[in-house]
């Protein structure tokens, strides 16, 4: 991991709560929940990794999703 380091790259770890943000995160799953608006990350899978700006790695994350009532979305 030192070696890593050394080359410019560092681990980031997604909070729960936070928004989506495609760039940083990819979608492993959806979640129906009621407590939290659609987009926001609900379970962390795996960190992300930054390298000098870039991301070659994205944060793999479960995400809200509306909860869908007679064709309409409750959340949304």
């Amino acid at each position: 991991m030192k070696v890593l380091q050394f080359a410019g790259v560092e681990k980031f770890t997604p909070e729960v709560g936070e928004q989506l943000d495609m760039e940083k995160h990819s979608v492993v799953h959806l979640v129906l929940d009621l407590k939290n608006p659609p987009g926001m990350i609900v379970q962390v899978f795996e960190e992300g990794y930054i390298c000098n700006g870039r991301i070659p790695r994205r944060a793999k994350v479960g995400v809200s999703r509306a909860v869908e009532t007679r064709g309409r979305s409750k959340n949304a």
